[in-house]
């Protein structure tokens, strides 16, 4: 078990602590550098405006239930980036979606649709492909949470490699693998690969996958998902996808094994460490909701057997209900050489022990973590807390960022109630550092979109309505950019972009619609955040006074997961318009 004795180091938005520096993008830049005010891209991949979109809402409803699986629009998106047949960069957005229901067919109320975008040297990227279902399953539990990865096959090819989970009209879910390639065509059919061993009597899924890369001819990739029902457990499994014969095949390397539990509510959240290991993480600890602890394991992937496992977040169960903490939604982001950042978040589970109609805090806590050579389990060093624009559903990637081109942590995020922008966090790294996180609010919270939202519509329109949300957010970095250092090209000084595909309800849409947001990672000039614009309309340069050098630190960090700060971290983007500087006169064109 990790010691978690540590001391809470760190500064809170309008609380009190020990200051600790923060990391600003600025610092490694010559002091008469003129930071560029750099917005998002931003692109409509599909609007809300279409009252077809899925079953019509009924706003206020007398029964709740009425509304039960009427689906918010989009929700549930991921994305991979990939290089093409064509030699050009994809990136390909695989989204839950609600059709129009009831429908003829005997559909099921939510599907997968997918949507690709080519990235241009001299222009904004082109949508090449808008909104193409690839399911077409009944069932009241059609397709949901989607999980995608970049995958290079044996032959050169680069695919999208996708999981799902389905009843396809049986009672059960289970996990269903399959892959598309740059063009959203479905080169591979839908494929089960969760455990056949007593799944009449188990929901499975919820999964996570990653790529291992070649081994042996094959394409080798490791999963995970959440059984529930007689099992409440995380199960893992390993695959490999050959394309030796020019047609795509698919062989399990074992059935998938029981590795964490009890739980409830075990999301599986992995990352890939080289060609034979992998990390799994998910809450854990109860049978119910929400569960005190996350556990991880680190998992030998072609043989299924558990190398180390442990808790990384260990809850506080005092018997006085306002005292308790709890762990869960783990992210997990790779940082290189064997380290990986860990989101986990903390709630005070008002509405299990308090008030059932009350919505429990979230706190974000982000972990810096590594692999001991010699034993091979996962070592907490450090901490970070509140390091979210919005603590609920807020998730991680990592990818290089700024002028240095330094691994950073992102953490990306989006209102509960659906009100306000999304935000992505960017999040300095210094492994050596006895704190190794580190971020300035002025200069690393960048708005992503107008209309975030990561639960509010999921939640009035899912199952179970009003009593829970389900949206989870998604990030990816190190997307090349190819107008980099083309003249005229495509934001000319950016070389790489995070993307994140965030849905969010516009004023007078009856559903959300869902938005691609690009945001300039690595640079040739400082940058400093600006609002979101039109893919369209944004500039290669807007050069601005340099004063943020000048802004007080920020950051918040602490040695001890499970250590409450003394007061609430920000809960918005409305901070913006007092700490965004000199921001100029923007289009605000709609990228319809």
């Amino acid at each position: 078990m990790v010691n978690r004795n540590r001391c809470l180091i760190g500064l809170l938005v309008g609380g009190s602590a020990l200051m600790a520096p923060a990391t600003s993008a600025l610092a490694d830049t010559a002091a008469n550098s003129a930071p560029v005010n750099r917005s998002a891209a931003l692109l409509t991949i599909g609007s809300g405006r279409d009252k077809t979109l899925g079953r019509p809402a009924v706003e206020d409803a007398v029964d709740p239930n009425t509304n039960r699986r009427a689906g918010p629009g989009f929700e549930q998106s991921t994305i991979a980036h990939i290089v093409g047949a064509d030699k050009a960069h994809y990136i390909v957005l695989i989204v839950m979606q609600s059709p129009e229901f009831p429908r003829a067919d005997n559909l099921g109320p939510y599907q997968m649709s997918c949507s690709s975008f080519k990235l241009n040297e001299k222009s904004s990227p082109t949508q090449v492909v808008s909104n193409k279902w690839i399911t077409q399953n009944p069932g009241d539990r059609s397709a949901n949470h989607p999980k995608a990865i970049p995958v290079s096959l044996a032959s050169g090819q680069n695919v999208v490699a996708y999981t799902y989970g389905s009843q396809m009209g049986t009672n059960r879910t289970k996990t269903y693998f399959s892959v598309v390639d740059e063009m959203c065509n479905k080169i591979l059919p839908d494929t089960k690969i969760s455990s056949v061993i007593n799944e009449t009597n188990n929901d499975r899924g919820a999964a996570d996958l990653v790529s291992h890369g070649i081994v042996n001819g094959a394409a080798r990739m490791s999963f995970g998902y959440f059984s529930n029902g007689t099992d409440k457990a995380t199960y893992f499994g390993a695959i490999d996808l050959s394309d030796a014969t020019g047609i795509l095949a698919i062989k399990s390397l074992y059935e998938p094994v029981m590795v964490l539990g009890p739980t409830n509510i075990g999301r599986a959240a992995m990352a890939a460490n080289g060609g034979d290991r992998a990390l799994l993480c998910a809450a854990s600890g109860s049978q119910n909701r929400p569960e005190p602890n996350v556990q991880c394991a680190h998992m030998n992937v072609s043989t299924g057997a558990t190398i180390w496992k442990d808790n990384v977040a260990t809850g506080v169960m005092d018997n006085d209900p306002y005292k308790r903490k709890y762990f869960g939604q783990p992210t997990i982001a790779p940082l290189g050489d064997g380290t990986f950042a860990i989101s986990v978040l903390e709630s005070n589970g008002a509405a299990r022990n308090i008030q059932r109609n009350l919505k429990g805090s979230n706190t974000a806590h982000l972990l810096h973590t590594s692999i001991n050579p010699g034993t091979e389990a996962l070592v907490v060093g450090g901490e970070l807390v509140g390091a979210a624009v919005h603590q609920t559903h807020s998730a991680i990637c990592t990818g290089k960022f700024g002028v240095d081109k330094k691994p950073t942590v992102a953490v990306v995020s989006a209102s509960p109630t659906g009100i306000g922008r999304a935000a992505l966090l960017t999040v300095h790294v210094d492994a050596k550092a006895v704190v190794p996180f580190s971020y300035d609010l002025k200069q690393d919270a960048w708005p992503l979109n107008f209309n975030g939202d990561s639960g509010f519509l999921a939640n009035m329109y899912g199952d179970n309505p009003g009593n829970q949300g389900r949206d989870f957010m998604r990030c990816v970095g190190d997307i090349p950019n190819p107008g980099h250092g083309v003249a005229g090209g495509f934001m000319s000084d950016v070389s790489s972009f995070f993307a994140a595909a965030i849905p969010g309800r516009e004023v007078g849409n009856p559903k959300n619609s869902l938005y691609l947001s690009l945001l300039p990672a690595e640079t040739d000039t400082v940058g400093t955040p600006g609002n979101p614009l039109s893919a369209n309309d944004v500039p290669t340069l807007t050069t601005m006074t340099p004063d943020a050098q000048n802004a007080a630190p920020t950051g918040c960090a602490c040695n001890n997961v499970g250590a409450r700060p003394a007061t609430s971290t920000f809960g918005g983007l409305g901070l913006f318009g007092l700490t965004v500087l000199g921001l100029r006169r923007i289009r605000r064109r709609s990228a319809r």
